[in-house]
């Protein structure tokens, strides 16, 4: 076998052990964030310390796991920011408030109701929520947007 084929599955050897040791831990919560702060993985004891189920969770943002003023304070991302720069990221272009507001802006410029937007991101009011929409025409109005990015 050539090396570089060996070393494509010693990696893959081990990535296996470590996902079975993950998943069988069951006292502790473990699971993996994305760079936007979504959830990734979800093992065992994540399903029994936070009670939600791999299939309900994965993909989801963080944000879930915190209170309604957490979330309004941004210390979701700021925590998402912190443990990036303590395994070397560039944090600059992390940040869960802002990628929620683009994400809530553009829903709201599209015309989504309210109501649906809430039950996507989890708001519980509607105050909250419009704290999170931005001005639609700095979205419109910028260098980007007008060479169509």
């Amino acid at each position: 076998m050539p090396p570089d084929k060996q070393s494509e599955n010693d990696v893959k050897t081990l990535d296996e052990r470590y996902r079975l040791l993950v998943d069988s831990v069951e006292d502790y919560a473990i699971f993996l964030l994305d760079t936007e702060g979504r959830v990734s993985t979800w093992n065992e004891g994540a399903r029994r310390t936070k009670g939600y189920a791999a299939h309900e969770i994965i993909g989801e943002s963080m944000e879930r796991f915190y209170t309604e003023e957490d979330r309004a304070e941004g210390r979701p991302g700021k925590l998402l920011k912190r443990a990036a720069a303590r395994v070397g990221m560039n944090v600059d272009p992390l940040g869960g408030h802002s990628l929620r507001a683009g994400c809530v802006t553009q829903a709201a410029m599209n015309g989504v109701r309210e109501f649906v937007i809430m039950k996507q991101t989890g708001h519980k009011t509607e105050k909250t929520l419009r704290r999170y929409i931005r001005n639609g025409e700095l979205f419109r109005e910028n260098a980007a947007a007008a060479i169509g990015i």
